[in-house]
């Protein structure tokens, strides 16, 4: 029979599961993980950030989406470019000075797209958000926060939060979106808040740990699909007429282009000289003596972030290269 000749409205129940089920020489053709942040957070994937009054969710939260929107690299790691939208359930009034905070700092509109309120998931609204995010091709979604959006339900119960689960994998099923939950740590800030069903469920877990008043500490407790990333230090840069911060990486210098330009026009001349622009490994430009270590982490991000350096790879694998010849 033609595939073209069967009426898959009138097969059986059984018949339609049957279809579904795959043979170890089918698993080939499934694919493999879709970055939206290399190393950190996969398209199709629920995700949970979690962490204690002060260690800056919020903040993160919007670098991450703002990166992904715009196609940026985020905090070093490559992102795919999505459209993004961003659940601010606690207000816009903050939100506002810390977008233009991260605009000023990159040089570029966020591009993300914001309610300025929360939807509640078991509501209606959660239903009308679906299908906007279907029908526009969303593929990062950030609820800030879980709380916020889950009013009235029980945390610390599995069953209701068993129900919330399943709303959130209905839609990253149909949207193939990364969905990330900010949420609140628990008792002694050593886990999250609330039933351990919903740690299970996901598939990227990230702790932030508020070292002082200008720093936290990004980790990685749960990756399904790969290797945990290695734990970063993230810093308050402050950002000169918005009254308000950004989080950044130690290497992160809130320069110009013309600023970087100038900065690293020996660095990159140096480096041009020893393999024009392949593809090379920090530790070959540091032991070949075109650029120690030290020198390349202070401006590597900003070289990234300028498109004057292209970066390939995660943790040991990766390469670098210089974009064109140095003028």
């Amino acid at each position: 029979m033609n595939i073209d000749d069967i009426d898959f409205d009138q097969l059986s129940r059984q018949d339609k599961m049957r279809g579904e089920l795959l043979r170890s020489r089918d698993l080939e053709y499934t694919p493999d993980p879709t970055p939206v942040i290399g190393g950190v957070i996969n398209e199709n994937t629920l995700c949970w950030m979690y962490g204690a009054p002060g260690s800056k969710k919020s903040f993160i939260a919007l670098d991450m989406a703002s990166a992904v929107a715009v196609g940026d690299s985020w905090q070093g790691y490559r992102t795919t470019k999505h459209k993004v939208i961003y659940m601010a359930a606690e207000g816009m009034p903050g939100m506002k000075k810390r977008v233009r905070a991260w605009e000023k700092s990159y040089s570029r509109e966020c591009d993300v797209l914001f309610l300025p309120r929360p939807v509640q998931i078991l509501s209606e609204d959660f239903a009308t958000l679906r299908e906007i995010c279907v029908e526009d091709g969303i593929g990062f979604i950030v609820f800030d926060t879980q709380a916020r959006s889950t009013v009235g339900i029980d945390e610390n119960s599995a069953q209701e939060m068993g129900t919330i689960i399943a709303h959130l994998d209905r839609l990253r099923r149909e949207t193939s979106a990364a969905i990330l939950l900010v949420h609140h740590s628990g008792w002694e800030d050593k886990h999250a808040r609330g039933s351990t069903a919903i740690l299970g469920a996901m598939d990227t877990v990230l702790k932030l740990t508020k070292v002082d008043e200008d720093n936290t500490i990004i980790e990685c407790e749960k990756q399904k699909d790969g290797e945990p990333f290695d734990a970063m230090r993230l810093r308050v840069v402050p950002v000169d007429g918005t009254d308000s911060i950004i989080m950044a990486h130690a290497g992160f210098r809130p320069d110009t282009y013309e600023d970087v330009v100038r900065k690293t026009r020996d660095l990159r001349l140096a480096w041009w000289a020893y393999c024009e622009d392949k593809w090379v490994s920090a530790s070959d430009l540091d032991t070949a003596g075109v650029v120690s270590r030290s020198t390349l982490t202070r401006h590597r991000f900003a070289l990234i972030r300028h498109g004057l350096v292209a970066e390939q790879g995660t943790g040991n694998q990766t390469r670098l290269r210089l974009t064109h010849k140095p003028l």
